[in-house]
């Protein structure tokens, strides 16, 4: 089951509820995001998140368009100091690109990206031969922290409220540091 991110699953219906959303947001914004016809979107710290029918693209402080507005799904960076979105684009493959725009991971990379968490993402190379999806961990820097094949299962910790990253090896369950997933804070077996 593929997990969408909608930017705003209620966009604003009537003008003045339009311009309630945009008066929080700089002039150029605003301005730009009228002149794209926008249907929502979503203020982050550095950028803008906007949404036009069934694609969506990031835009600058300036108004200036850093994510073209072809992407199927964007997911913002929680709890991370890098500011890295993954990006699903309109071939479905994911990649990453920075708050300017730059592309850090490259798209196609890995079959699924989950968003980046205490700078921190999970990753997938689609399933094995046993029908097991293959998850990793990466950084920011695109490097292989938590290797494929490590762990039978590495559970989804995007925004979630947990303190540590689950992940299972045969009859063990794994609480893994989310400042470094390397290190197991506690381990237990899987109750049957």
């Amino acid at each position: 089951m593929e997990k969408y991110f909608l930017i705003d699953t209620t966009p604003p219906q009537s003008p003045q509820e339009q311009s309630e959303v945009l008066k929080h947001v700089a002039l150029e914004v605003a301005e730009t995001c009228n002149r794209l016809r926008c249907d929502a979107i979503r203020i982050e710290e550095s950028c803008t998140l906007i949404r036009k029918g069934r694609k969506c693209g990031i835009i600058n402080k300036e108004g200036r368009i850093i994510v073209p507005i072809e992407m199927h799904v964007i997911i913002p960076p929680v709890n991370s100091q890098g500011k890295l979105f993954c990006t699903k684009d309109c071939q479905g493959r994911w990649g990453a690109v920075d708050e300017n725009g730059k592309i850090r991971i490259s798209y196609g990379t890995y079959h699924n990206m989950w968003g980046f968490d205490h700078d921190l993402c999970l990753v997938d190379n689609g399933t094995d031969k046993k029908g097991f999806t293959d998850r990793a961990i990466i950084d920011s820097d695109g490097n292989i922290i938590v290797d494929f094949g490590t762990y039978s299962s590495i559970w989804d910790f995007y925004a979630k409220p947990y303190s540590s990253i689950v992940a299972e090896r045969e009859d063990m369950k794994y609480y893994l540091s989310k400042e470094n997933p390397l290190v197991i804070i506690k381990e237990e077996r899987n109750k049957k």
